[in-house]
């Protein structure tokens, strides 16, 4: 994979409120809100609200890769409530350092 290491272990975990401020360092990486369809720079206290609301709803996947003790990627689905068939929206992003080291194709 053009000589970078792969990440090593990866465990994937639903996120929670425990996660707000890793989430808010990893869409501060301008690798990763460059890409994103929302407001850059979001505070911790914000995905603190956002994932509080997020355990409460069965239909929403949001997970997180946590790797070396660090949240290094995030990532779930989500019904779309406004189509006449029941589909899902992904959505995943992940730091520039794993970025094209595996994290995405870890073993599942």
């Amino acid at each position: 994979m053009g000589g970078t290491a792969a990440v090593s272990h990866v465990e994937y975990r639903r996120a929670t409120p425990v996660h707000a401020e890793s989430l808010a360092r990893l869409m501060a990486d301008e690798s990763v809100f460059a890409g994103l369809l929302q407001l850059p720079y979001p505070t911790a206290e914000a995905w603190r609200k956002r994932l509080e609301s997020q355990v409460a709803e069965a239909e929403q996947l949001h997970l997180v890769g946590v790797a070396g003790g660090h949240v290094i990627a995030s990532g779930g689905i989500r019904p779309l409530a406004w189509t006449p068939r029941r589909g899902t929206s992904p959505a995943s992003d992940s730091r520039s350092p794993p970025n094209g080291r595996g994290a995405g194709s870890a073993p599942r």
